[in-house]
């Protein structure tokens, strides 16, 4: 008897039925025949598509969402897959119903397909796992059904998705105290799944870093596929695959072949269980998404092809118009326009151009079932046309050198033995593409490596021009006495319309406006770099191409091709020379003659060790020649060395980065609870409210700096209170006064002494993030080994801080001993003395402490870290 088909889909990341352009997921979707029973479809927006805007973002940053998206699809196939014996029960009851002889089969289970890309294939791979292996459950309510399929999804993380040291068991089981976690695989088992076709599945789960998604999943939480062998309930699986996509964060996840049976010789794709097949583009490209998506009907007419060999029904003339295969196959297009995936800010997209040859033979960990291991990877034919054509400079970077090619009629053939027309030299052989490949090791690799070298430069420079205004101790006076006071005065016009969060980046860059133009000019140069560099990329690889090809190359002759930098290279170049050796003088004992005042100080700032470490780092990468580089990076040493840091150091390292940093929140936060219930802060026995000092005896009252008035101050409001003294190490000290809600004081701090933490000297005005490197000269530290220990510490330290928008050492006013009602003194301290009016905004007693390191679980662990001494005085004064 027949079944019916069930069509599971889960779009990409941000794709949604609601999108303008849309992904090949939906036009399967539209190209389903859904006008009988006989097939059903369920589609599924993509994480990040919530109306809630803070999901959608967590969704479209780190996979937020996925867990839902796997529930919704898996109760569909629960709402509506029959087994064959569900339908036997079916007849038997319709039967006895109508009175008649049963009619036995032969009854057939359904067929279950699922289509996916992106984050949706990932998705669409997990649901695969939780019904091979945890079946389906029963249910008579739909409050039993969320509670069963909950139940089966737990169940299935918790035999599959296992992190190193199973850390995640303890959890687990807290959990289960309070939620139900029994579950019945065997209570409805699917037969088989008939078909899976994924377009470039990547991670769901992401950190900025692949590294740190690796390490939480390793050593804390598992968030990666738990292995990457197809079920072997699966009768078809389809994998397209991206070739030209440059971001490592959406590497695919392929699945490992090594277990198949291995199946050679020019054959059809039938023959095999598992065909993953590599298109021309980016991941867009091949899934679709984007305005011109013609590219993208190539991957999606081959998809619907082998969809509809394994049972698939699609619109069809004459019941449909038009037919949607025949409408998919005529919009494709090979030449379809390539977009760049790191145009404007994805080019902070970590850069790593995909390698068919590495993704095919990886090795993840020491678990067996995290590795690929693909023989002979497939490319389509159509990338091949579109390199034979060249229409749009098409010269990919990723192909292996030994490879099958997948034909438009669906057969499986190695190049040598591929037929084509007299006269069309459209394939490689064997030995043209050892060759290509030759010269794309060493020379495009080399190139790649430059490009890779740069874009890390790029993230470094453009992460300090963000984050250097943090720590700015530039006074608001320099922003007067600037000659670059007309640059100034445009950064605060562009600031009139940024919000106001963007002030302290505004008065950091109006201040130093020439160190800001030199960072912003870096990053700039950065960048032009790389540009340079994909333009040479695409040359050296099209020349590659056009000899693997035997291609005649028209424009030969007709101009001379550059040998060597341009000439703005050559010039950019001797600038960055100069920059990197004009310290080397000074180290000889030899002093350079000095220039006038502001050319002098131009070069002194452009010669600053920031920028000579980037002069020098650029100078490396773009001189060093393709041999040299080709020489360690492709040495077994260098490549064991870069594989041991990608996938045991580094995730190594950031799992205990987390961890201490959980911890560390965690002890942060206890403490910010303790502190506002009034543990810290202890009240003072009698405090006295002050007066208004009249503005006329404050001339005559005062101090002199041994805390005394003149004779001539007889105002005891102006006396203010008795100079509190003040001990920087203490959490919380009470200066003896109360403040009223919307009065206004006045507050005086005179250091009483020096003040330092862990030996570096500090001050009232809080100590910047560069008062962490170490300054032997400054600090009087002699041993190198002090100043880099103390940098760590001061390092490790700094997340602790009380509050993490200030620096250390800054000076908290707070009222109240409950509550955390805080007025951070940000007024530039002048020889060791902050004189500072502000405005209660509560009744209650007034306290001073430092912006110091904190611990909920031990209160006085940083006491001893910081030392120091000054005398407080406060004043009312009139509003």
């Amino acid at each position: 008897m027949a079944n019916k088909r069930i069509i599971l889909l889960s779009d990409g990341t941000g794709n949604s039925a609601g999108k303008v352009w849309r992904t090949n997921v939906w036009r399967v979707f539209e190209s389903l025949d859904l006008t009988s029973s006989q097939q059903i479809a369920f589609y599924d927006d993509g994480v990040g598509t919530s109306s809630f805007k803070p999901f959608a973002i967590l969704g479209g940053a780190f996979g937020f969402g996925l867990k839902r998206n796997v529930l919704d699809i898996y109760k569909f196939a629960c709402r509506n897959y029959r087994s064959h014996l569900d339908y036997l029960a079916l007849e038997a009851a319709a039967a006895k119903a109508e009175g008649r002889e049963e009619r036995y089969g032969p009854w057939q289970s359904d067929d279950i397909f699922a289509f996916g890309f992106s984050r949706g294939a990932f998705t669409i791979r997990v649901v695969n796992g939780l019904i091979c292996e945890q079946g389906l459950v029963k249910y008579q309510t739909e409050e039993e059904l969320d509670r069963k399929v909950a139940a089966a999804y737990r169940a299935h993380r918790a035999e599959t998705f296992k992190s190193r040291f199973q850390v995640e068991w303890v959890f687990r089981k807290l959990r289960n105290l309070f939620v139900s976690a029994k579950h019945d695989k065997n209570e409805r088992p699917v037969d088989q799944i008939a078909f899976l076709g994924l377009w470039d599945t990547v991670a769901a789960y992401g950190l900025p870093v692949d590294e740190m998604t690796r390490g939480v999943s390793r050593y804390l939480w598992p968030l990666e596929l738990p292995d990457r062998q197809l079920h072997p309930l699966v009768r078809k699986a389809c994998h397209a695959l991206s070739l030209d996509d440059e971001r490592t964060t959406f590497h695919p996840l392929l699945w490992d072949e090594s277990p198949e049976t291995v199946v050679t010789g020019t054959r059809k794709t039938s023959s095999e269980r598992i065909t993953q097949v590599w298109f021309a583009g980016v991941h867009s490209n091949v899934g679709g998404g984007y305005p011109d998506d013609s590219l993208a009907h190539v991957s999606l007419t081959w998809m619907l092809s082998e969809a509809r060999s394994r049972g698939l029904t699609l619109k069809a003339a004459p019941g449909a118009d038009p037919d949607a295969f025949a409408r998919v196959r005529s919009t494709q297009d090979k030449d379809g326009r390539i977009y760049d995936s790191r145009n404007g800010l994805g080019g902070y997209y970590r850069y790593g151009p995909r390698s068919v040859a590495a993704l095919s033979d990886t090795r993840f960990s020491d678990d067996r079932r995290d590795c690929v291991k693909i023989t002979m990877p497939k490319i389509h034919e159509s990338v091949f046309d579109r390199i034979s054509v060249d229409a749009h400079l098409y010269a990919p970077v990723a192909l292996p050198r030994v490879y099958e090619i997948l034909t438009y009629d669906e057969r499986i053939v190695a190049p040598d033995k591929l037929t084509v027309p007299p006269g069309r030299p459209k394939y490689e052989s064997t030995a043209s593409a050892g060759q290509r490949e030759f010269t794309q090791e060493h020379v495009v690799g080399s190139s790649i490596w430059r490009r890779r070298i740069i874009y890390f430069l790029t993230v470094i420079a453009s992460l300090y021009l963000l984050t250097y205004p943090l720590t700015s101790t530039a006074p608001a006076a320099a922003e007067f006495t600037t000659p670059l006071r007309p640059l100034s005065d445009l950064i605060r016009m562009v600031g009139l319309a940024l919000p106001g969060a963007a002030s302290r980046w505004i008065n950091a860059y109006a201040r130093e406006p020439l160190w800001f133009v030199l960072c912003a000019s870096l990053v700039a140069l950065l960048l032009w770099l790389s540009a340079g560099l994909k333009d040479r990329i695409t040359d050296q690889m099209r020349r590659a191409w056009r000899v693997s090809l035997a291609k005649v190359d028209l424009h030969k002759g007709e101009a001379k091709s550059r040998v060597g930098p341009s000439t703005s290279q050559t010039a950019v170049l001797a600038v960055l020379l100069f920059i990197a050796l004009y310290p080397i003088p000074g180290w000889t004992g030899y002093s350079l003659p000095k220039l006038s005042a502001s050319p002098q100080t131009f070069i002194d700032r452009i010669t600053h060790p920031y920028f000579q470490f980037f002069a020098f780092a650029i100078l490396v990468t773009m001189l060093l020649s393709d041999r040299t580089i080709a020489r360690f990076r492709l040495k077994d040493a260098y490549r064991r060395l870069l594989t041991n840091i990608k996938l045991k150091v580094a995730p190594a390292f950031f799992a205990v980065t987390f961890l201490v940093g959980g911890v560390a929140f965690a002890s942060h936060y206890l403490f910010n609870v303790r502190d506002s219930l009034g543990h810290f802060c202890q009240p003072a026995e009698k405090p006295i409210a002050l007066e208004v000092c009249d503005p006329d005896d404050m001339k005559l009252c005062k101090r002199a700096p041994d805390g005394s008035f003149p004779g001539s101050c007889t105002s005891a409001a102006c006396r203010g209170v008795d100079f509190v003294a003040f001990d920087t190490a203490d959490l919380c000290t009470p200066v003896g006064i109360m403040v009223e809600r919307r009065g206004h004081y006045q507050f005086i701090l005179e250091k009483d002494g020096d003040w330092s933490f862990l030996g570096a000297r500090s001050g009232p005005g809080g100590m910047p993030l560069r008062a962490f490197l170490p300054d032997w000269k400054k600090d009087g530290v002699t041993d190198p080994t002090v100043a880099l220990g103390r940098f760590a510490l001061l390092a490790a330290a700094y997340p602790l801080k009380r509050t993490l928008d200030r620096p250390f050492g800054r000076v908290i006013l707070r009222y109240g001993e409950t509550g955390n009602e805080e007025n951070f003194i940000d007024a530039e301290p002048a020889n060791g003395r902050l004189d500072e009016k502000f405005r209660a905004t509560r009744d209650g007693q007034l306290f001073v402490y430092l912006n110091q390191p904190v611990s909920g679980i031990f209160p006085g662990l940083f006491r001893n870290l910081n030392s120091g001494k000054a005398r407080i005085w406060v004043y009312r004064i009139p509003r």
